[in-house]
């Protein structure tokens, strides 16, 4: 449950490297860790209820001839959920003292607006956690700065010119 305040801690730690192209990584992540913990938990909720009631649904329609047609929807539900999560945290970190109404409305436009940028940024978010299970001595050390850092890229995209 942890995975939100630490995942948006990364973020604003690879969003002040990008900018100030100098950081102190233990100091800076304990900041941002207690600046952004509770919203990036919130965010996080989001997400992870989202892919709850996706796994559920899909584990009970399974069950069903007629209910099948209905997975596709369920992985889009999960995917839609965690790219939402992912562009709050980002929008979040770009913009540390707005709303989270605020926060919430621009993640939700650029999620549905601009789904390729999200669904590759779920990709890699997702990447992540396969990267734990299947090589965990480089999935705990280099992969989550690795393909957060393309993550931050990616998300990069978002802004508006």
């Amino acid at each position: 449950m942890l995975i939100g305040p630490s995942m948006i801690s990364l973020l604003a730690a690879i969003d002040r490297f990008a900018e100030h192209k100098d950081i102190d990584p233990v100091k800076d992540f304990c900041y941002f860790l207690r600046t952004f913990a509770v919203r990036g938990f919130l965010y996080w909720l989001i997400g992870w209820l989202g892919s709850v009631i996706a796994i559920v649904d899909t584990l009970f329609a399974v069950q069903f001839e007629s209910g099948k047609w209905l997975v596709p929807f369920f992985l889009l539900l999960g995917m839609l959920s965690i790219a939402l999560s992912i562009n709050a945290w980002y929008f979040q970190v770009r913009n540390p003292k707005a709303a989270k109404k605020d926060v919430l409305r621009t993640a939700l436009f650029f999620t549905l607006k601009k789904w390729p940028v999200s669904l590759l940024a779920t990709f890699l978010f997702v990447a992540v956690f396969v990267a734990l299970i299947l090589k965990p001595q480089f999935g705990f050390t280099l992969f989550p700065v690795l393909f957060f850092g393309l993550l931050y890229l990616n998300l990069r995209k978002f802004q508006i010119k």
